[in-house]
């Protein structure tokens, strides 16, 4: 069926997601407005809407673009599940990072192709890197670690989600419990 109206511009797009990127580093997301992007992509809001349903999807289509960050796996460290969880909690309890997590959890939760992009982009290559050192840690077998992994990356995306804080007192604790290993059934 062909498409109706006017083409999109694709020019547009791209440079409606890398205003949203720039403003994003340097006002955080909360500053980032819609008419702000707009405005620096010499765009009318009207644009942005008929793209975009809400500024979540604006901001998670850049981030599937690479015009902005969460920064979530870059440089892992290696052999540490501590480190790893001090890494990952830093860049959670930013307030820019954290309401860009919230934001992408929206959209996520608005739509099932974003969700799935989202996860494989974001989600999937953290949590791998998180099973990998649970793993060679001997956090129990396979199935444990990635248990372990589910329940960290929850953990710390559960405190992000309701602004809880994330404290060293936390992650040091949610180290040790993860590198405990899930109790053993047959202690039960």
């Amino acid at each position: 069926m062909p498409q109706r109206g006017r083409p999109r511009n694709e020019s547009s797009r791209a440079a409606i997601l890398e205003a949203a990127g720039a403003l994003l580093r340097e006002q955080g997301y909360e500053a980032a407005t819609i008419s702000a992007i707009a405005e620096r992509a010499g765009v009318g809001r009207q644009t942005l809407y008929r793209r975009w349903p809400s500024k979540a999807a604006l901001f998670a289509d850049a981030v599937l673009d690479g015009a902005a960050s969460l920064d979530a796996t870059a440089d892992p460290p290696h052999g540490s599940i501590p480190a790893w969880i001090e890494r990952f909690a830093g860049i959670l309890a930013t307030p820019d990072s954290a309401a860009l997590v919230r934001a992408l959890t929206a959209a996520a939760a608005a739509d099932a192709d974003e969700s799935e992009k989202l996860y494989a982009q974001l989600t999937r290559p953290a949590h791998a890197q998180l099973v990998a050192l649970l793993a060679a840690a001997g956090a129990g077998g396979p199935a444990d670690a990635e248990l372990l992994a589910d329940a960290t990356v929850g953990a710390l995306l559960f405190r992000a989600l309701t602004r809880a804080p994330i404290d060293a007192g936390y992650t040091t604790r949610l180290a040790r419990l993860a590198l405990a290993g899930p109790p053993d059934p047959a202690e039960g």
